[in-house]
């Protein structure tokens, strides 16, 4: 009996389709990442690493800390497709990455001024992610694996959100 159309096995994945995929995801786990970092450490304020004893930081601060992120996504998100077109996928994925590295940096200073421009800054990096990686994965992707590797977008942002809040458990607990 002969095969049905589209019976066929798609071909598999060249290695370094797998590692262009992969590479475009690590900023799918800064995401994830940059979404939770500040869970964990902001819970019980009597708890060991909490926030709240490291930075002198009121409720209304730790919630503007918070939120700045989703903020500056939104707009990100809502303006990046613009810059994308400008500058290509790649190009503004690897530029997606340096407002990770320095929003990072600034939320390590036990400043709440500082904490929150981190947040600010770290805000673009995941609206311009949510525009980039998608789209440069679906770019990448042949046709018969585009929404299984179109789907490691989202399973790296979980993981970034686990690995945050893995770790500010290990620290707070």
């Amino acid at each position: 009996m002969a095969p049905m159309p589209g019976d066929e096995k798609p071909l598999p994945l060249p290695r370094n389709l797998w590692v262009a995929v992969l590479l475009s995801c690590q900023t799918s786990v800064l995401f994830g990442w940059g979404l939770a970092q500040l869970n964990a450490v902001t819970g019980d304020a009597e708890v060991r690493g909490a926030m709240q004893k490291d930075v002198d930081i009121t409720s209304t601060e730790l919630t503007a800390a918070q939120v700045a992120v989703y903020v500056t996504a939104l707009i990100a998100a809502v303006t990046g497709p613009k810059y994308i077109e400008r500058l290509g996928a790649r190009d503004m994925l690897l530029w997606n990455d340096v407002f990770y590295i320095v929003g990072g940096v600034l939320t390590a200073v036990p400043e709440v001024h500082v904490i929150i421009a981190g947040r600010l800054i770290m805000g673009l990096g995941v609206g311009l992610g949510t525009c980039c990686v998608p789209p440069l994965i679906a770019e990448l992707s042949p046709t018969a694996h585009r929404g299984a590797l179109g789907c490691l977008h989202q399973i790296f942002v979980t993981v970034g959100a686990l690995a945050a809040a893995l770790l500010g458990f290990a620290f707070c607990a």
